[in-house]
C-alpha cells in the first residue's frame, strides 16, 4: 500500500499538480494529511479530494485556456481587419474579447505573433488547396468570386491593405504573405520554380480581390462571373501546370 501510494503521489506531483498551479498549496496539504492521517477512515476521502484538486480541475482549465485563446483570436481578426496592424490596440482587442491584456503575452507572446496567428488560422485559401492540383485554377477563381465583404468578420485582404505602413511593418507583412500564402501554395503545386509561380498566382488573386471587392470595379462585377471563372481560372491553372 505504501509503495502504491508513493507512486501515485509522484505522478500527481510530477504531472497533474504542475498543471494546477493555483491548487498547488491545497494539493501539498492533502498529501501531508494522507501521509499522516488521524484515522484510517479518512484516507479514502483524502485521496478523493486530492484527485479532484490536482487532476479533475486541470481539464476545465485546459478548456478555459483554449476558449480564451479563441476569443482573443476572434477579436483580433475583427480589429486587425478594420484598423490594420499599427492602429490596432491590444487594449481594444482584449476589451472586445472580455479578457485581461496580460493574456496576449501568455498565449501569443507579442502583438506581432498574434497578428501572424490571425492569418495562420483565419485565411481560407488553404481550404482550396485540399482539392486536386488539376482544378486549383477553377477552385481559386470560384473561391474569390464568392468572397463577400463582411465588416464584422475577418478579411485577410483588408487586414493586409490596412497594415501597410512603415518599413518595419511592411517587413512583417512580407513574411506573412510569403509564409501564409506563397509557401503554402508552392508546396502544393511543386515543380520547377514553384515559389515564383506561386507568387504570380497570389499576385493574381490579391489584385483581383482588391479590384472586385474593395474597389468594386464594374467590369469584374457579379454579372460577369461565368466568363471570369472560365478565363481567369484557365490563366491561374496555366501557372499551376507551368505551361
Amino acid at each position: 500500500m505504501h509503495s502504491t501510494s508513493h507512486s501515485f503521489i509522484e505522478i500527481l506531483q510530477g504531472n497533474s499538480c504542475k498543471t494546477a498551479r493555483s491548487n498547488k498549496t491545497a494539493c501539498s496539504n492533502l498529501l501531508k494529511r494522507i501521509r499522516t492521517p488521524k484515522n484510517k477512515s479518512t484516507v479514502a476521502d483524502l485521496w478523493g479530494s486530492l484527485f479532484y484538486s490536482c487532476v479533475m480541475k486541470t481539464e476545465p482549465r485546459r478548456r478555459d485556456a483554449e476558449e480564451t485563446r479563441l476569443k482573443i483570436l476572434e477579436s483580433a481578426r475583427c480589429v486587425f481587419t478594420e484598423k490594420g496592424y499599427e492602429r490596432a490596440g491590444l487594449r481594444e482587442i482584449c476589451g472586445n474579447a472580455g479578457v485581461d491584456q496580460a493574456l496576449i503575452k501568455r498565449y501569443f507572446g507579442s502583438k506581432l505573433k498574434l497578428f501572424e496567428a490571425v492569418f495562420d488560422t483565419g485565411v481560407g485559401i488553404h481550404l482550396v488547396l485540399l482539392g486536386p492540383k488539376e482544378s486549383i485554377g477553377q477552385a481559386l477563381a470560384t473561391y474569390y468570386l464568392g468572397k463577400q465583404r463582411d465588416a464584422k468578420g475577418f478579411d485577410a485582404t483588408m487586414a493586409l491593405l490596412n497594415s501597410i505602413g512603415s518599413a518595419e511593418v511592411n517587413q512583417h507583412m512580407k513574411h506573412i504573405v510569403e509564409t501564409q500564402f506563397i509557401d503554402r501554395l508552392a508546396g502544393h503545386i511543386g515543380g520547377r520554380a514553384a515559389e515564383q509561380r506561386s507568387a504570380l498566382i497570389i499576385s493574381h488573386v490579391l489584385g483581383f480581390d482588391v479590384l472586385r471587392r474593395v474597389l468594386g470595379v464594374d467590369s469584374l462585377g457579379p454579372k460577369y462571373d461565368k466568363e471570369i471563372v472560365r478565363s481567369w481560372g484557365r490563366q491561374i491553372q496555366s501557372l499551376v501546370n507551368d505551361e
